[in-house]
């Protein structure tokens, strides 16, 4: 058997899924993203749509010209580079 076909064996069988969220493959968000960028639902957190599916998103973003940019604000480090040590 391939390497690819044990990975695949192991992420069909659920090893990266846990019930705790902090160390299951999907952080809780219902879906693992394999290293094979293929998706499998998680069987610890069921219910959660599909990353892919949103409703009404049909795959071409708008954009409206109508709404002015803001440029964004910015900000003063609260440190210098002299403050770094090395």
């Amino acid at each position: 058997m391939s390497e690819i076909a044990n990975y695949m064996e192991s992420v069909n069988a659920g090893a990266w899924a846990d019930e705790n969220i902090f160390k299951c493959g999907c952080k809780g968000s219902g879906w693992f993203l394999s290293e094979l960028d293929t998706r499998h639902e998680c069987p610890w957190h069921p219910g959660h749509p599909h990353p892919d599916e949103y409703e009404g998103y049909d795959g071409d973003v708008e954009v409206d010209d109508s709404v002015p940019l803001v440029e964004p604000e910015t900000y003063e480090l609260a440190w210098s580079e002299d403050d770094i040590p090395f």
